[in-house]
């Protein structure tokens, strides 16, 4: 398989250093394949381009005493080869079969015994090793053989029921801490082959950093290492195992580095420069002014990485809920994981598109605690267009009388427009029109979270059709995307007295869609009394938001609700602090 990259070095078209391997999977007792390999080949021959490595990860078929794997070890250590193998397995219970690990570190015990040295001064080398324990390590370690960590499991482990090796592995914690010790065993990461493991490095370190598999189940739990040390295994360490380590690995005088080349190369520049060149004044041979803005450097791009894998993780997780316990808001700490990032990394996050994909599962408008306590001070509640029904499922959590309805519940067997997530809703949406859900329930508060602007019938015919007397309203302010026109001209031109200061505007999510930064956001969510003539049916309160934000919804002040308010209620428990969270809704 080698010999397709020879023709490319051949002629002249080789870009990367290539160190090649000679796997052998022979059954025969003789591994008359394996001799003649050793025979007619010679290990860490070549130029800085193509050299030959060692023998692996297979040096025979399988690795216990029935097969050749023992004597094909001693007979690459007379050769004085280097050998890697590999080992995916684990003893469950104590009385479980030997590992293939346990075979392997035996085979190298023998080989070492035979050609002494040969493991340490030819850098053998065991792979993967989910199951490994810390015994075998400390014997690997006696006789200077090393370890070569991957992140498969992401795509492929599960948690394990074995008392013995209690992690989907490997567990890179404990092989980090026993390389750390004085003549600690050498460890390092890669990612393996493609067909088994993503080629993408990120992935893999996602997984030694974090213990999560790809569906967001922790299954390395007590495994996690810092991304210092992950980095450190991907670079600095793997240089070793080439035994070029004086020249690859570290960023440093001395040592090789490629420089991308073309496009690449332009874009390093810019990168180092922190310019944004237009690309074709470049291809003109000449450059457009344009005004200078900073962008994202390698280190930023890297925590832009963590970053969405983490959001990407948990959002997987968070797909096959069906239901919130009392204090959970995922959907708040998913926004909040996003936009507290730096508002550098906008692009590289696609904040935008992140806000559509929460909006569809969860809800348009992001509720927080204190919003969930004025809506609780006001129950029992009716809430018209629940949508996902995620407000109502929090209310409910925490033990509210919340009925929910919508006219077309989104789910597995019904279409949604704004919710197009092909799951059931969070909690039990009834499927009625609103209007006729508010005619029926006068003696509950109203609820409209996030109204569509273009639907009359979801606002003002629900606002004309009910016959209470408190109405809530989550939404934009005037001129904004929710609430209908006729809806919005309704509450003009009546006496109001505000109960918090003016919200400020922050279209979006920061840097994608302008929002301010956290030294200047003011309270983003604001309570306002609106009292009807007398001739109509009184409406008592009113939530407003700004337009399209998702600001994190922790710098929150406390607002309070004056006597004559509370004189108006009328019977109702009206709460003693109306305090508002200050919160960018997203449509619910």
């Amino acid at each position: 398989m080698h010999i397709p990259f020879l023709q490319i070095y051949d002629q002249g078209k080789g870009s990367i250093r290539l160190r090649i391997n000679f796997l052998h999977m022979e059954a025969d007792q003789n591994t008359p394949e394996l001799v003649q390999r050793l025979k007619n080949a010679f290990p860490f021959i070549g130029n800085e381009w193509v050299k030959t490595g060692g023998i692996g990860e297979f040096i025979a078929q399988g690795v216990n005493d029935a097969s050749p794997f023992k004597e094909a070890a001693k007979k690459v250590a007379r050769a004085g080869w280097r050998a890697e193998v590999h080992s995916l397995g684990r003893r469950n219970t104590p009385a479980s079969a030997p590992a293939d690990f346990e075979f392997e570190i035996q085979g190298f015990e023998a080989a070492n015994a035979e050609v002494h040295g040969i493991v340490r001064d030819r850098r053998w080398v065991i792979a993967h090793v989910p199951g490994v324990t810390q015994e075998w390590i400390d014997r690997l370690q006696a006789i200077g053989g090393n370890l070569s960590l991957t992140g498969w499991q992401y795509l492929a482990g599960n948690p394990t029921a074995s008392t013995v090796a209690p992690y989907a592995g490997p567990p890179f914690r404990m092989i980090v801490d026993s390389s750390n010790r004085p003549d600690g065993i050498h460890a390092g990461m890669s990612s393996d082959g493609m067909q088994i493991a993503p080629m993408n490095p990120w992935i893999h370190m996602y997984y030694a950093t974090t213990g999560l598999n790809a569906r967001g189940v922790l299954i390395n739990g007590g495994q996690q290492v810092s991304r210092q040390e992950v980095l450190s295994l991907y670079t600095r360490q793997n240089g070793w195992f080439l035994r070029e380590e004086d020249e690859l690995g570290t960023i440093e005088p001395g040592k090789l580095a490629r420089r991308p080349r073309g496009p690449q190369q332009r874009l390093l520049r810019r990168a180092e420069r922190g310019l944004e060149e237009d690309p074709l004044g470049a291809d003109r041979g000449r450059r457009q002014r344009r005004p200078r803005r900073r962008r994202a450097g390698p280190a930023r791009v890297m925590e832009a990485s963590f970053l969405l894998d983490e959001y990407r993780a948990r959002l997987r997780a968070l797909k096959r809920r069906r239901s919130l316990r009392d204090g959970e808001n995922p959907y708040l700490e998913l926004m909040t994981l996003l936009v507290a990032a730096p508002s550098g990394l906008s692009a590289a996050l696609e904040l935008a598109e992140r806000r559509r994909e929460l909006a569809s599962l969860f809800s348009w408008a992001i509720p927080n605690a204190r919003a969930l306590e004025v809506l609780a001070a006001h129950a029992p509640l009716l809430e018209c267009g629940a949508g996902m029904g995620y407000w109502s499922a929090l209310l409910r959590a925490r033990g509210v009388d919340v009925l929910a309805y919508d006219a077309a519940p989104p789910g597995r067997s019904s279409k949604n427009a704004y919710h197009r997530a092909a799951r059931e809703p969070w909690t039990k949406i009834h499927r009625l029109s609103s209007v006729i859900a508010a005619r029926r329930h006068r003696e509950r508060t109203l609820v409209l979270c996030w109204p569509p602007y273009d639907d009359d019938a979801a606002s003002y015919a629900v606002l004309r059709a009910y016959r209470g007397d408190t109405l809530i309203y989550i939404g934009e302010p005037d001129e904004g995307a929710t609430g209908s026109v006729r809806f919005r001209r309704a509450g003009r031109g009546r006496r109001s007295s505000a109960l918090a200061a003016p919200a400020r505007h922050a279209d979006g999510l920061p840097a994608q869609c302008g929002a301010p930064p956290p030294s200047r956001a003011g309270p983003l969510l604001r309570v306002q009394a609106l009292h009807r003539h007398r001739r109509h049916r009184p409406l008592r309160l009113v939530l407003r938001a700004p337009a399209r934000g998702a600001r994190a919804a922790s710098r929150e002040a406390p607002r309070r609700v004056s006597a004559g308010d509370a004189r108006r209620a009328a019977g109702r428990a009206a709460p003693r602090g109306g305090e508002q969270p200050e919160q960018n809704p997203v449509r619910s």
